[in-house]
């Protein structure tokens, strides 16, 4: 929701018709009823096998911003000035990681470019650990004794 009081990011004026007031743009074409349509964008979204070809319609920002009639970046603004239709935008995006996964698992959708946008798109990525183990044996151990704690003995010039 939009404060009364508001200033533009521009000039630093406050928003509104009267004098004085910030005339950086044209009025936004943000409306709260987007946030509805984000759940009927998802569920127009669906993956369809026709004939032998798997024909995907993955959930995407960008669609949402085509589906709207408004650039991606507008949206991404709308995103970070209407927390409701942040909301929304994260409805999206959880909504396609979870076909995502459960489509790559199931071998529905490839799962080579399942992993590159999980990765690239949900920060989700593949961890391998690597544990060393050095042991000693008993060779290393008794060199170790015989040579004193590993440090040359002083020279006295006596021999």
């Amino acid at each position: 929701m939009k404060e009364e009081n508001e200033v533009c990011g521009k000039c630093s004026k406050p928003k509104g018709d009267d004098e004085g007031c910030c005339k950086c743009g044209a009025p936004t074409k943000y409306d709260p009823s987007f946030c509805e349509k984000a759940v009927e964008y998802v569920e127009q979204c669906r993956t369809e096998k026709v004939g032998r070809v798997l024909k995907v319609n993955l959930p995407k920002i960008e669609g949402f911003a085509k589906f709207l009639g408004v650039s991606r970046s507008t949206v991404h603004l709308w995103s970070t000035e209407y927390s409701e239709f942040s909301d929304a935008l994260d409805f999206i995006k959880s909504e396609q990681k979870s076909r995502l996964l459960d489509y790559g698992l199931s071998g529905e959708y490839n799962s080579t470019i399942a992993k590159l946008i999980l990765s690239s798109d949900h920060e989700m990525r593949e961890r391998s650990d690597t544990n060393v183990n050095i042991k000693k044996d008993g060779a290393a151990e008794l060199a170790a004794g015989m040579m004193g704690s590993g440090k040359a003995e002083p020279d006295d010039g006596d021999e």
